[in-house]
């Protein structure tokens, strides 16, 4: 994966290819799509792999990371902790990595930007 992918990611929404089409429309003046993302293999489970999408998109300039299992074996917990250890600190609420990630699903799109 290209080291440039994901710097300056403000947070990251669990969204399968259709939601983020929705968004996408719902959101189309301040949208600007990404290009190209990648497939990761974030670990195993007995012999399967769990994989996950990821693309990034930028939103009323914010890059927000969107990302979906693919993978017939879905860990969370694994999942989460990949992110932990790859994402900036930008993607932690107040850019601090000893808090939360700043997730959301797509349902609770609108809460991953910055409070005003």
């Amino acid at each position: 994966m290209d080291a440039k992918f994901l710097e300056g990611i403000i947070g990251l929404v669990e969204a399968t290819s259709y939601e983020t089409m929705c968004l996408c429309k719902e959101h189309e003046n301040e949208w600007q799509q990404g290009g190209s993302g990648y497939g990761i293999t974030v670990g195993k489970i007995k012999k399967h792999p769990v994989c996950i999408s990821l693309l990034v998109n930028t939103v009323g300039g914010h890059r927000i990371l969107f990302w979906e299992a693919t993978s017939r074996i879905v860990d969370h917990k694994l999942i989460e902790a990949w992110f932990i250890k790859h994402l900036p600190v930008t993607a932690f609420r107040d850019n601090d990595p000893r808090k939360y990630l700043n997730k959301h699903n797509a349902m609770n799109f609108s809460n991953i930007f910055p409070r005003v």
